[in-house]
């Protein structure tokens, strides 16, 4: 996330804007899914869209019984600030939301994998790991 939009807003607040603005005019999103994708805690992400939905910047709807948000795109700098956000790079690339999904991917098959050759030293040769262990008991010796 850009330092400009960082001082601008908050660390919470940007992710949480950069998150509802990337939606379409008819979506919605649930507060956890608002947490989950701006990498939040839940209690953060719902203080900062109490205040969004207080100016306007945000509407709140119940659909089925939970709380819905979604950017209010009828306010006065609504159309500005997504241009903003755009222009900040508040909101990560096409490209790299690709990069790190495809980089997801490759972790989870990593681990997921019986083939050692994949995963790193340390998770394929234990007895390489164990070296790596300082023993405690041996007594230190300098040379002086």
């Amino acid at each position: 996330m850009d330092k400009t939009a960082i001082l601008l807003f908050g660390r919470a607040r940007a992710a949480v804007l950069s998150v509802l603005y990337e939606l379409g005019e008819e979506e919605y999103l649930h507060l956890r899914e608002i947490a989950r994708r701006a990498a939040i805690s839940p209690t953060a992400a719902q203080y900062e869209l109490r205040k969004l939905v207080d100016i306007g910047l945000v509407r709140q709807a119940r659909i089925g019984g939970k709380s819905m948000y979604q950017p209010q795109w009828s306010h006065a700098i609504a159309v500005e600030l997504d241009a903003l956000l755009k222009k900040l790079s508040a909101r990560p690339t096409l490209s790299e939301k690709a990069f790190w999904t495809a980089k997801r991917v490759q972790q989870k098959a990593d681990y997921a994998s019986d083939d050692r050759s994949r995963k790193s030293a340390f998770l394929a040769h234990p007895q390489l790991a164990q070296r790596f262990v300082p023993d405690f008991t041996k007594r230190i010796e300098f040379d002086y």
